[in-house]
Order: C-alpha cells, then sequence, then structure tokens
C-alpha cells in the first residue's frame, strides 16, 4: 500500500508540477511518460489487487487513476477514459450497495443529479461506519457551500462529530457557535487533528478564535506560523484580530509586510483604520477614512461608520461631502413618511366614497384615527431601517469593508435592537388614554377570552403544521425565515428572562397596539371591518421575513382582528401572539 501511494504521489507531482504535460500539443517523449507513470501505477494496483481481491479501496484507487489520466491528452490516452468508465460500472456490479462505491461515485462526478443522490443515500445509512458516514456529511456540506450556509457549517458538524479528522473544521465551529456552543466552537478549532491546516485556514481560525474572546488560543495559534511567508491577504486579514488579542506590535508588523503595490488597498486602510480606532488614534483613523472615502461614496454611503467615528471624538472635523450622506439619510425618512402618508390617503379616500354612498364604517367612533396610522406605519419602517443601520450596516451595503464596522453585530441582535426601537417610538401610543382604554377594558371577562384566545393559537398552530407533517419533501428545503432563529441566538446570547421579557411581553404588546389596536380601528373608521381586518393582517404579514409562513401570519392576523372586536380589548390575541 505504501508503494502504491508513493506512485499515486508521482502521478499527481508528475500532472501538477510540469505544466507541459497538460497542453494537447505535447510531444512524443512527454506523452511517454504519463503513460508509463499509468502503466506503472495500474501494474503495481493490480498486482496488490491480486493479492487482496477483496479490498474495494484498491479498485477504486485503480478507477480514480484512469479517471485522473484520462484528462491528459485526449488524442494519446482517449482510450483511458474508456477505461475509466468500464472500471466503475464493473464496481456497480461486484460491490452493489457498498459505501465506498457511492462515495466514490459522488466525488468522481459519476451520478447525475449529486444533491439528490446524496439525500437518498443520507436516508438509509445501515452498514455505514462513522468515518463513511462523516465522508457524506462532508460531500453534502460541499454541495451546500454556496446555497445554503446554515446547512453547509450543520453538515460539517456532523461530520466532526462522526469522525475528528474531518477537513471543514471552520464551518463545525460556526455552527457551534451559532447555537451558542462556544466550548464545542473552540474545541474544533485548536484540535491537535487541526494542526496541520493551510495559512489560510490558520488565519481565519486565529480570527475566529479572537472573535469569541479566546485571546491566549488565538496568540498561541499565531505563533505557530507567525516565522511563515505568509500570504498578502492572511496578514491584512489576521492584523485586526491579532491587535483584537494584545498582539499590536505584531499587527502592526503584518501590515508593514504587506507590499505597497498589493492589489486590495482598501483592505489594507480598513485594517489599519480598525486599529487607529481600537487604539484610541482618532485623528489617525479619520484620516484613513478620508482616504478611503476618496476612493468613492461606496466606502460609508450614509455615514454610519463616520457617525460613530464622531461619537468617540465629536470635534474631528466634517467634509462638505458628508452632506450628500445627511440628504440620503434625510431621503429615506421622507420616502418612509410619503408612503404611510400615501397608504393613509388610499384609505381615507375609500372612506369618502363609502361615506357618499350612505354605509357606515366598521368603527363609527374609532379611537385611533389617520394620523395615529401614518405615525404607525413610520414607526414600523423606521425601525426597521434603523437597526440596520446601526447593527447591521453591512448587511446594507455589501461594498463596506467590515474592518470599519468596529461594533457589528450579528441577526440576533439587529433583531433585539429592532424591537426595542418599536417600542421606544411606540411609547408615546402606549401610554396614552386609547391604548389603556383597549388594553384593560372594564368589565372584560378575562378567563372566558385568554382561554378562546389559547385554543384558536393551538388550532391554527395544529392547521399550519399539518402540510409539513403530511408533505416533509415539499418543505425539506424551505427556509423558515431568520426571525425564530435570531430569537433562539437572542436566547443563547442573552439568557432566558431577559428573552422570555422581550418576547412574551415587549413585542406582543407593541405589535398588537400597533397593528390590532391603531391600525385595524383607524382604517376600521373608514372601511368595513372585514377590510381593515384583511389590510392589517396583510401589513402584519408583510413585517416578517418567511414568505413559507405568510398564511400563517396573516390567519392569525384575521383572528386577532376577530377577537379585538368581539372582546373590545387587545388582551386576548395578545395571549394568542405570546
Amino acid at each position: 500500500m505504501v508503494r502504491i501511494a508513493l506512485l499515486w504521489l508521482l502521478s499527481t507531482a508528475a500532472l501538477a508540477v510540469d505544466p507541459s504535460l497538460y497542453e494537447r500539443d505535447t510531444d512524443l517523449i512527454d506523452q511517454d511518460v504519463v503513460q508509463a507513470i499509468y502503466e506503472q501505477s495500474v501494474a503495481e494496483l493490480d498486482s496488490a489487487i491480486a493479492e487482496q481481491p477483496g479490498d474495494i479501496l484498491l479498485y477504486l484507487q485503480r478507477c480514480k487513476i484512469a479517471q485522473r489520466f484520462s484528462y491528459v491528452d485526449e488524442t494519446y490516452m482517449a482510450n483511458i477514459e474508456a477505461v475509466a468508465e468500464d472500471c466503475f460500472e464493473a464496481l456497480e456490479i461486484q460491490f452493489a450497495g457498498h459505501p465506498e462505491l457511492h462515495l466514490a461515485l459522488l466525488d468522481a462526478y459519476r451520478v447525475g443529479n449529486r444533491m439528490a443522490y446524496a439525500k437518498s443515500l443520507h436516508e438509509n445509512l445501515r452498514g455505514w461506519n462513522s468515518a463513511q458516514h462523516a465522508r457524506l456529511h462532508v460531500i453534502l456540506a460541499d454541495l451546500h457551500r454556496y446555497e445554503n450556509e446554515q446547512l453547509y457549517d450543520f453538515h460539517c458538524a456532523r461530520a466532526l462529530q462522526l469522525d475528528e479528522t474531518t477537513p471543514c473544521r471552520l464551518a463545525a465551529s460556526a455552527y457551534y457557535r451559532g447555537r451558542g456552543e462556544i466550548e464545542q466552537a473552540v474545541s474544533a478549532l485548536v484540535s491537535p487533528l487541526a494542526e496541520n491546516a493551510s495559512h489560510h485556514e490558520s488565519s481565519e481560525r486565529i480570527i475566529a478564535l479572537t472573535e469569541m474572546g479566546e485571546y491566549d488560543l488565538a496568540a498561541g495559534l499565531w505563533e505557530s506560523i507567525r516565522g511563515e511567508s505568509l500570504e498578502p491577504y492572511v496578514l491584512v486579514r489576521l492584523a485586526p484580530s491579532l491587535q483584537d488579542a494584545g498582539l499590536i506590535e505584531d499587527a502592526r508588523e503584518a501590515l508593514a509586510e504587506v507590499p505597497d503595490d498589493y492589489w486590495d488597498t482598501g483592505s489594507v486602510l480598513g485594517a489599519r483604520y480598525r486599529m487607529a480606532v481600537n487604539a484610541g488614534d482618532y485623528g489617525s483613523a479619520l484620516t484613513i477614512y478620508e482616504q478611503l472615502r476618496d476612493d468613492g461614496l461606496s466606502t460609508d454611503p450614509v455615514l454610519r461608520i463616520r457617525a460613530e467615528l464622531a461619537l468617540h471624538d465629536w470635534t474631528l472635523p466634517w467634509q462638505w461631502r458628508d452632506l450628500l450622506g445627511l440628504l440620503v439619510i434625510g431621503g429615506v425618512l421622507l420616502m418612509i413618511l410619503i408612503f404611510a402618508m400615501a397608504m393613509t390617503g388610499v384609505v381615507h379616500y375609500r372612506g369618502l366614497v363609502r361615506r357618499t354612498q350612505g354605509k357606515t364604517p366598521g368603527w363609527p367612533t374609532p379611537p385611533w384615527h389617520l394620523g395615529h396610522l401614518i405615525y404607525a406605519l413610520s414607526v414600523l419602517a423606521i425601525a426597521a431601517v434603523s437597526a440596520l443601520y446601526i447593527a447591521g450596516y453591512e448587511y446594507l451595503f455589501e461594498t463596506v469593508d467590515t474592518n470599519l464596522i468596529t461594533a457589528s453585530l450579528g441577526m440576533s441582535q439587529i433583531l433585539v435592537v429592532q424591537i426595542w426601537l418599536e417600542a421606544f417610538l411606540t411609547l408615546p401610543l402606549l401610554v396614552s388614554r386609547q391604548a389603556r382604554r383597549m388594553l384593560f377594558s372594564p368589565g372584560f371577562r378575562y378567563l372566558r377570552w385568554f382561554g378562546i384566545a389559547l385554543l384558536t393559537a393551538f388550532g391554527l398552530r395544529v392547521l399550519f403544521g399539518l402540510p409539513v407533517v403530511f408533505f416533509p419533501d415539499a418543505f425539506s428545503g424551505a427556509q423558515i425565515g431568520t426571525t425564530s432563529e435570531a430569537i433562539a441566538s437572542a436566547y443563547r446570547s442573552y439568557g432566558f428572562w431577559p428573552i422570555l421579557l422581550l418576547v412574551a411581553f415587549v413585542v406582543p404588546v407593541v405589535e398588537e397596539v400597533l397593528f390590532r389596536g391603531v391600525m385595524l380601528t383607524s382604517i376600521g373608521g373608514q372601511l368595513s371591518f372585514g377590510w381593515a381586518n384583511l389590510l392589517q393582517s396583510i401589513l402584519f404579514a408583510a413585517m416578517h421575513d418567511s414568505l413559507l409562513l405568510v398564511p400563517w401570519y396573516v390567519a392569525f392576523g384575521l383572528v386577532a382582528g376577530w377577537l379585538t372586536r368581539r372582546s373590545g380589548t387587545r388582551l386576548p390575541e395578545r395571549r394568542v401572539s405570546q
């Protein structure tokens, strides 16, 4: 087996080191060299197969060698591709159903739909050992790499659980980190089995460790690659993390090693900007920021980075071009207001038409009016945009260098910021007389309506869960959305009681006052109750992020609106929301 492995390495080196072997118009000597390597490799494998005729790995190695050499010269060695085809076909008969054969067919692209083939294998793993199961997860991870990052991380983590030699440790660590399992995330990065990693992977591991606050481990890993010749992009990526780990001089030396003619000067400046901010040198940070802005407004389209710098030192001078960013911010706010007024104007117009026709609105004397509707619509839009501006700037503009965002947050924190902004902006409505009357009506039958609300919530869950139960394949690849995932992530970040307060009290009160309070009654003061209820339900569904759950949100809004109408208070549907 050692001799076979050496021959395999020899053949790989011959194809990789000597570029002339890849040329279609190679001379006879090069073709002879290639053929000699191929024939020697096959002869050695045939000898080993004769000694161990039941070893499928030897047969697969022979097929792979034939396939590899068939790529070299399509004229001189055209028959080798046919040999590879025949080899795999023979194995499909001789070793039908063998896990190694299935994995080899997937690796060699010998199946039509690799994703469907891999999923079908995953449904029936009888006879597979843990290492083979892990390799299948690695293949599934690779298939999901560019389509679904969450599934990519999941399959890598599952592969690592089954086999500690699994290569995709970074993705596995990201999966554990997203679940709040920091200890396992760190373990995936610092395991002795992960030592033989490329410079790029080692740098990414250092960055991940510093982001998790494991500075000593990051520093130790840096020492293992410090004396080696690192690529410029690795040095640029590493510098801010080295500074976070307390290795300030090392960070400066890393950036100093980057050549002056390095193509991505923006990344170098971004790393230097972050280092200057972390060091408290805001004057130098502003100078670097202005250099980046000289390359175009895409560096900071709406002054998020400049505003953060002003919070550190408000005496720093502003530039005239910064006014453009302020105009953009003002334009966005104006567009939100125009949108809210336009929607309200349509409702008001339809209300006037109904009155001329002698029709009675759903709420003849509504507690909330159209001015409140404009305010409620504006609150929802401003809170969402502001949360992204404050905590997710790089999600809004992909051109922004993440090194410039020293306070960047994840999606769970963005959701939390949005909820608190909604609560703060809704405060004038929450403390009003109308809100108190509608939240706490005198003579309200608590037990009766709470019971109705709970039964309704349970019924809706069952109703919309049945399609998933009876048609799991139709929903297997569907994305539920980021809201539930963000809540779960926020729970892991902040703990049980803060998230319970947020999700079970703040969110229901704010959303029910806005949607079933202001919107339902103000629109109901112009239109019929049916239309008012439908419109607020659609608006409620539009505020959530999953197309798959739109029917659920619309149904929830309709039922909550009906409960409001029947009970005359917000409490029943607030319990449904909880």
